[in-house]
């Protein structure tokens, strides 16, 4: 079968048109896959909130919860302790901006509870050893005492600081030179 030649180019023009078409397709691709490209490199190197939900995962105000208890709850507040150790009142004679009288006075209260200042308890432990005619050299002990080490090693931290520096340093994850410092302040 032989073709002449307007039959020739009418088959190229069709496949002129579907290349043309198929060009503007794989524009379209290529540009949408640019952008992405661009998105992707851009919060990638954004440094402020790369856990930031993305547009679409928020929650509409409309749909959001409001925030705190229930209405209707029952409070929930830190109960007043039962003894107090010390008492300060505050007296107010004067207007303290401009030393004026006062009148409608009222008292306010307020309870706070604060950890007394810690000193630690420094102890001198002194034992005796000596010779026993059947068993040798003896000494005494304490139950405080860790190990009978005197001179450079004679100085060691009590169960409560040992127990206090474990505290901070496996269950508070502080490294050991913070706990070390925690411990000499």
């Amino acid at each position: 079968m032989t073709l002449d030649l307007a039959q020739i180019v009418e088959l190229q023009r069709r496949e002129l048109e579907e290349l043309r078409v198929e060009n503007v397709r794989l524009r379209e691709e290529l540009n949408k896959a640019l952008q992405r490209i661009a998105e992707l490199e851009q919060a990638g190197s954004r440094q402020a909130a790369p856990f930031r939900r993305s547009e679409t995962d928020k929650i509409p105000p409309e749909e959001r919860k409001r925030p705190g208890r229930k209405p209707g709850h029952r409070g929930a507040f830190r109960q007043a302790p039962r003894e107090v150790d010390e008492h300060i009142e505050v007296p107010l004679p004067a207007c303290p901006r401009c030393g004026g009288p006062l009148t409608d006075r009222s008292y306010l209260t307020q309870t706070i509870e604060e950890i007394p200042p810690l000193r630690p308890r420094v102890i001198r432990l002194v034992t005796e050893s000596g010779v026993c005619a059947c068993c040798g050299v003896v000494h005494s002990r304490h139950s405080l005492q860790t190990s009978r080490a005197q001179g450079a090693a004679g100085t060691q931290l009590g169960p409560r600081a040992l127990a206090v520096a474990a505290l901070l340093n496996k269950h508070l994850g502080n490294t050991i030179g913070n706990t070390c410092r925690i411990l000499r302040r």
